[in-house]
């Protein structure tokens, strides 16, 4: 609900959200605030991405998957 309020769309199972600079921006801005935490209660991964958080994402980097269709395995 968090991150559909932020984007201003809805946000279900199946939905690819393409990530440009403003909307990577925006998202990390929130998170660091603590205004989309909501999924990360009880998650394992949570101190970890609050570490990355407060780091300022330093050195953090995003891969675009790999296309099923192209993938060569």
């Amino acid at each position: 609900d968090d991150v559909e309020a932020l984007l201003a769309r809805p946000i279900r199972d199946g939905v690819r959200l393409d990530l440009d600079a403003t909307i990577l921006m925006r998202l990390r801005q929130a998170f660091s605030a603590g205004h989309v935490r909501k999924a990360c209660v009880g998650c394992e991964w949570n101190g970890l991405c609050g570490a990355v958080a407060s780091g300022g994402y330093r050195d953090t980097r995003l891969q675009r998957p790999v296309d099923a269709q192209n993938c060569p395995i």
